[in-house]
């Protein structure tokens, strides 16, 4: 493995066998060779670190965020050398959304959608067109006294939300997230479908209270994990829960 001068490694994802991306608290994201374990290509664009990453659906692109809400693209093109067929990888577009808080996690829904899950407990969907975003659409999610140090939001799958203000932990549920066509702009806007079709009729699948500081959660399967700065908990919820 290769030296990442003590840096934390927040997201990693394969871009295919050979290769595999990776966003750290350097605010730099890498393509690493895997089979040399060398770097590819080295981007340090962010000014804080790049907490979110998520691939396009054809892995020629990656998207890329964290506290500074600016959402960074890079893709793969051909080398500017004439007559050259390798590709290397760009910085592409750059998207200044209006939202001051960080993007914690990327889930992309579709080749044009992209949803994002902020510090505070919102979601946007974000637009995609080629290698650039268009434009973004901000949901809240009902939560309460989402303001500690801990915060964090992260995306399950298409319908689960797990949010965290430091001390409670909350999985909501949402019906479902269909496309509404847009016929006279040709695109998909995302809509999150759920009881009498509005967005605070969400619904807690669970809560759970800590009496200390939570640092770390993970939800699968009807499988709790919690760490605290005293212990590790685990729970299983039961089928009438």
């Amino acid at each position: 493995a290769s030296n990442v001068n003590k840096s934390i490694i927040w997201k990693i994802a394969f871009l295919n066998d050979n290769c595999a991306v990776t966003s750290d608290s350097s605010n730099r994201v890498i393509v690493w060779d895997l089979r040399t374990g060398t770097t590819i290509s080295e981007f340090k664009n962010l000014e804080s670190g790049a907490i979110a990453l998520e691939l396009s659906e054809n892995k020629n692109s990656i998207f890329v965020s964290g506290t500074d809400s600016r959402v960074f693209e890079y893709h793969l093109q051909k080398d500017p050398q004439k007559g050259s067929n390798r590709l290397t990888w760009v910085p592409g577009s750059i998207y200044h959304s209006q939202s001051p808080f960080s993007i914690n996690d990327f889930n992309l829904l579709d080749e044009n959608t992209l949803l994002a899950a902020r510090s505070n407990g919102s979601l946007d969907v974000f637009q995609l067109n080629k290698n650039s975003i268009n434009s973004s659409r901000e949901f809240q999610l009902p939560h309460r006294n989402f303001t500690g140090a801990n915060n964090f939001v992260e995306i399950k799958n298409n319908s689960e939300i797990l949010t965290s203000d430091g001390y409670t932990v909350n999985l909501f549920k949402i019906g479902k997230i269909v496309p509404a066509e847009d016929h006279e702009n040709n695109q998909k806007n995302y809509q999150f479908i759920v009881v009498n079709n509005e967005l605070d009729s969400i619904t807690y699948k669970f809560s759970y209270r800590s009496d200390d500081p939570i640092l770390a959660v993970d939800y699968h399967e009807k499988n709790l994990l919690i760490a605290t700065q005293k212990f590790i908990k685990f729970y299983r919820f039961s089928k009438n829960k």
